[in-house]
């Protein structure tokens, strides 16, 4: 039974409850320490301080700040005042009191400034599965709901805190149905969450958090919690990938690096910039849910496309970035990188001839979780175009570690023949025949089976062309 905290907004807490748990946690405690057994208990931090800043970003791109000062007391309650000032670029916007908050056993509560009624803004004491509700402004058939989907430990600029990661939702209060949305929401103990820490402006992202002058959280401290794993997550800043552009009716070649630095938020979405070496943004990327999107840079209007999608199964089929369809999953598998094991995605594309059969080409690409394509960050189903060739050489991760799409392959740095494009490779590195002729197969979307025949005369077994995989069944 997951536990659910939809309280409504006025006190409607248990407080002999509270008393009991209280106690038991603290018997408990003394039992271990009398029974000899060792124990360690967090000790939690505190959300509410005088003087702490919240420094955050709206929708629109423009800075606002929330400030703890002062105290006060309501209904023989305790209440931190909460300020804001709307605009922190305008000389003329001053600090307003929107809100009263207090915190007891874990749990914030706000209080807005003019209201009778407060809500439970947080309850960093829930563990996986465990949800909290809140009232919709307008709505009496629907709430919002978060749900804990993970909860551990990390240590951020020295301190211990809990990163507790949140699904969040629409429930209808009719039927009992929930509305998932994609993104995954973010709570930081003694900061508050990645979007509005105070829920008061719409669209709102918390940037900075500043506690006795000194800052002690700020966005990019949101993007790799310990307890995901760094390797896979794509977007890392100062990531970097290394190309080789060349162009091989001149034969000339040159090498470039282009890299993942700062942020951007337009619509109030938060988005990570791919830049040249020249500091130019290329497009902007956001990662949630094992899914990385992409949007134009320089739009005032952020426009997504989905780019990869690393919750597919094999025999999915797949279309991101320009509609690309017909790419199917083959084989999933893992690889090592650095010190964690991430999963390998490898795709072989089919289209249909006009006849109602579907060809397979031996065009086959390779996505590596928190990777990318072999083709580059930005390609995730990479082609030749116009006689020119552009080579994923390396990606150099904020570490200096370095990562090879070769180095999965088992095969050291092939170079496939460019007099002869169809030269195949076995995975000792060793040339075998192919003629040039696609593959046929009937294909059955609804059911995903697909029947082949193996008209280029291999047997069995994974292959490398143009330094590329392919599958032969």
């Amino acid at each position: 039974m997951k536990r659910k905290h939809c309280y409504s907004l006025r006190k409607n807490i248990n407080y002999l409850a509270e008393t009991n748990h209280f106690m038991m946690k603290h018997f408990l405690l003394s039992l271990l320490i009398l029974t000899g057994i060792p124990c360690y208990a967090h000790e939690y931090i505190h959300l509410l301080k005088d003087n702490k800043i919240w420094e955050c970003v709206d929708k629109d791109g423009r800075t606002y700040q929330y400030e703890t000062v002062g105290d006060t007391t309501i209904h023989n309650l305790s209440y931190k005042k909460l300020w804001l000032k709307r605009y922190c670029d305008d000389p003329a916007s001053e600090f307003i009191l929107v809100a009263h908050v207090r915190e007891e056993s874990q749990k914030v509560f706000l209080l807005k400034e003019g209201s009778t009624d407060e809500i439970l803004l947080y309850d960093f004491g829930m563990g996986k599965g465990e949800q909290l509700c809140f009232p919709l402004e307008g709505s009496e058939d629907t709430e919002w709901i978060m749900e804990v989907s993970a909860k551990e430990l990390i240590n951020n600029r020295g301190c211990e805190r809990y990163y507790i990661l949140l699904n969040g939702g629409n429930r209808s209060l009719t039927d009992d149905t929930i509305e998932w949305v994609t993104r995954l929401y973010s709570w930081v103990e003694g900061v508050g969450m990645d979007s509005d820490p105070f829920r008061l402006v719409r669209g709102g992202n918390l940037r900075e958090c500043y506690e006795d002058g000194s800052l002690i959280f700020d966005s990019h401290d949101f993007e790799t919690p310990s307890f995901v794993g760094t390797s896979s997550l794509l977007l890392q800043e100062g990531k970097k990938w290394h190309y080789t552009y060349s162009n091989w009716a001149t034969g000339k070649t040159y090498q470039y690096v282009e890299h993942l630095s700062g942020d951007s938020v337009v619509d109030g979405v938060w988005y990570k910039k791919y830049v040249d070496s020249q500091g130019n943004t290329l497009a902007l990327l956001r990662e949630e849910g094992g899914k990385v999107f992409v949007a134009n840079a320089g739009s005032d209007s952020a426009t997504e496309e989905l780019l990869y999608d690393f919750t597919l199964a094999e025999g999915d089929e797949v279309a991101t970035v320009g509609d690309r369809e017909g790419y199917v999953v083959t084989e999933i598998g893992n690889v090592q990188v650095g010190n964690t094991s991430s999963k390998e995605y490898v795709f072989n594309y089919w289209h249909d001839d006009g006849t109602g059969r579907m060809i397979e080409h031996e065009l086959t690409d390779i996505w590596v979780e928190g990777m990318g394509s072999a083709g580059g960050l930005l390609t995730p189903f990479a082609s030749n175009l116009a006689g020119n060739f552009v080579t994923l050489d390396y990606i150099e991760m904020p570490d200096g570690s370095t990562f090879s799409f070769r180095d999965i392959s088992g095969v050291e740095a092939l170079v496939a023949d460019k007099a002869s494009s169809h030269a195949v490779y076995d995975l000792q590195g060793r040339r075998v025949q192919s003629d040039k002729g696609p593959r046929v197969c009937s294909l059955s979307k609804r059911s995903g089976e697909r029947t082949t025949s193996q008209g280029n005369g291999l047997p069995k077994g994974i292959y490398i062309q143009n330094g590329r995989k392919f599958v032969v069944k």
